[in-house]
């Protein structure tokens, strides 16, 4: 019952293969790959492009605002409206306009009367400096509304105003538009591409995971076998040095060990023949002399009894230094 119980915890103590392993963890990281690539290629795809518009159009307004005074501003001007895809106005306080780019088909900015432009100005000096207006715009009807809805069509218009002071102390409004368009076309590509894509990554997967192991695995369960065959007092097994630099050594090491563990072997069975055949002699001795002792009349001389005294110190010397032997052994001594 006790054998069994023992048994029965060793088996639960079992642990799972390297080979097994090494397939689980390859597949789990081409799942996390996968998982990744989702996440961030259609969850938060829109949230990325919108939050890089958003930036581009934040640093070209900071790029004009730097070069109100610029020779350069016509330049930059151009440079931000095409590489950004950015309309641009530029106007006084009073709405009237000193410079104007027009990029968009849809463009805001460029529709709205002097007097619209007063008010922008004025909303963007209540508003600190700067003002933001986000406003969507349904291609297929042309027509601007507030709010979001789940249109594919619709558009999301940002402008944004600030305020920039001259060198002669003029204020000048510096009005920018963009469009953000919508990226369910896209999305949808996405999804088809990366469907076809996480099926042939989980398939190459699989079958490289399992490559893998079995190449990993190999080595080890040869030198396992082999370390069985070792533990059965087979030294002249041979542990084969192949696969990876830690299996060949490895390998390399257990053949020393069988190579020394065969020396010890023959060491063994020589003190054991020498023992044996020591141990002989005084037995002998003490045997013969006893039996000389009590068979033949006055053969029980002190001569004789102090030979069967002798032979029997040497055998415990000898039986001393057999335990000597194992206590060394032992690390006892």
């Amino acid at each position: 019952m006790e054998q069994w119980l023992h048994r029965k915890k060793q088996k639960g103590k079992e642990k799972v293969s390297i080979f097994w392993k090494i397939f689980a963890i390859f597949v789990a990281f081409i799942a996390v790959i996968l998982s990744l690539l989702w996440v961030f290629q259609i969850g938060m795809l829109n949230t990325f492009y919108r939050s890089i518009k958003i930036h581009d159009i934040e640093n070209s307004l900071k790029d004009i605002s730097d070069n109100i005074d610029s020779d350069k501003l016509s330049t930059v001007l151009k440079n931000v409206a095409n590489d950004k895809q950015i309309c641009i106005t530029l106007c006084t306080q009073d709405g009237s306009v000193i410079y104007a780019i027009d990029v968009l088909p849809n463009c805001i900015i460029h529709e709205l009367s002097s007097y619209r432009l007063a008010r922008a100005y004025e909303l963007t000096v209540q508003n600190g400096g700067t003002f933001v207006e986000r406003t969507m715009f349904n291609e297929r009807k042309s027509q601007f509304f507030l709010g979001e809805t789940d249109d594919p069509n619709q558009i999301e218009s940002v402008i944004y105003t600030k305020i920039a002071t001259t060198k002669s102390g003029e204020n000048i409004l510096i009005l920018l538009n963009t469009s953000i368009s919508p990226v369910v076309s896209t999305v949808q590509t996405l999804k088809v591409q990366l469907l076809w894509i996480t099926v042939i990554m989980i398939v190459l997967a699989v079958i490289m995971a399992l490559l893998l192991a079995k190449n990993l695995s190999s080595p080890i369960v040869k030198i396992n076998k082999s370390a069985k065959v070792l533990a059965q007092g087979k030294y002249d097994v041979d542990f084969e040095a192949s696969g990876y630099r830690e299996i060949a050594e490895l390998a390399n090491t257990l053949n020393y060990a069988a190579k020394e563990l065969s020396k010890v072997e023959s060491l063994q069975r020589e003190l054991i023949a020498n023992i044996s055949h020591d141990l002989r002699t005084p037995l002998t001795m003490i045997t013969g002399y006893a039996e000389v002792m009590r068979d033949i009349p006055n053969e029980n001389t002190p001569e004789n009894v102090q030979i069967i005294i002798d032979e029997a110190k040497r055998l415990t010397t000898l039986v001393n230094d057999v335990l000597d032997i194992s206590k060394l052994q032992s690390g006892t001594i």
